[in-house]
């Protein structure tokens, strides 16, 4: 049996019985780790998918300064930091998006037509900081507000406005009536 280190070399001399075996023993720890960080599972799958395409893309080019799975942890931990970014922005675009979806029931267009009207009016309510956030959302274009913010504005401000807004379009929505979030 081979240590890591040696299946390493000799997959990057070009031995894919060497790289399969690596794949084989990798795959199982990045997998676990994944999971223990990810707790719904088809996340943890689309997680998984990046990081071992990261990992098998990158391990050739790659010095390991602190060994390999140092450096594979750092990619877990990086890949599972960038997905929670991404969903913590999931759940008012799906609020948002619940509303754009079309309905053949006269209760539900009603209901539909309603809540659009309070969203309307809420939004009108918001800061214009905010007004400027709910568009990136609506653009899928948060994270290059959030890099052009972060030139002139702390990282950790940037985030601190978008969850305000988030807050604030809440509570917003609930004093116009909206009923799901007055519970």
């Amino acid at each position: 049996m081979e240590n890591i280190e040696e299946l390493i070399e000799k997959a990057r001399a070009g031995d894919t019985r060497a790289e399969n075996e690596l794949f084989l023993k990798f795959r199982a720890r990045i997998s676990n780790l994944v999971q223990s960080l990810v707790r719904n599972p088809e996340d943890a799958k689309d997680v998984l998918q990046e990081v071992l395409t990261t990992v098998f893309m990158k391990y050739k080019d790659t010095e390991f300064t602190n060994g390999p799975f140092a450096w594979i942890h750092g990619v877990i931990y990086n890949k599972v930091k960038n997905h929670r970014r991404k969903c913590a922005h999931a759940p008012i675009r799906q609020e948002l998006d619940g509303m754009e979806n079309g309905s053949h029931c006269p209760e539900e267009l009603y209901e539909g037509r309603e809540l659009r009207e309070i969203i309307q009016k809420a939004v009108a309510r918001l800061s214009g900081k905010h007004k400027i956030i709910l568009k990136a959302f609506l653009e899928d274009d948060i994270k290059s507000y959030i890099t052009q913010r972060s030139l002139t504005t702390p990282i950790g401000t940037i985030y601190s406005d978008i969850c305000r807004f988030r807050r604030q379009l809440k509570k917003l929505i609930k004093q116009e009536g909206y009923k799901r979030w007055s519970a």
